[in-house]
Parts: C-alpha cells; structure tokens; sequence
C-alpha cells in the first residue's frame, strides 16, 4: 500500500474525511495531538536551520553553547 499525506482547507476537512472514509480501499490514519505536536517542532526547527544556513538568523558557535551549559 502507498502513502500519502494532503493538506485541506479546515472548512472541507469534514467533507474530506467522509469522502475517504467511503472509500474501502483507503485507511486513513489521523495523526494524535503528540505526534502533531512533535512535527510541528521538527518544522519548526528545520525553518530555524534554512535562515540560519541562509544568514537570515545569528546563532552560536557551538563551544559558546556548550560553555553555557
């Protein structure tokens, strides 16, 4: 089985789930608010990295960090 991962707008999410759930060859999976939670972070932090990588945001160098703690 493949898979796949859509974006849909809140207002059709419901239709968009009735219509998949009628589906007999399809399962869908929705995801639980920790998973969520941690892929929002993952996100997050890879948004962090491109503007970094980009000179977009200042960082640390890594000793300064480690000092710190």
């Amino acid at each position: 089985m493949k898979q796949l991962t859509i974006s849909v707008d809140e207002s059709k999410y419901e239709f968009i789930m009735e219509l998949l759930n009628n589906f007999h060859f399809v399962q869908v999976k929705e995801l639980s608010d920790t998973k969520k939670n941690a892929l929002n972070h993952i996100a997050e932090g890879m948004e962090y990295a491109l503007l970094a990588s980009d000179g977009k945001l200042s960082t640390k160098k890594a000793k300064a960090f480690i000092n710190e703690l």
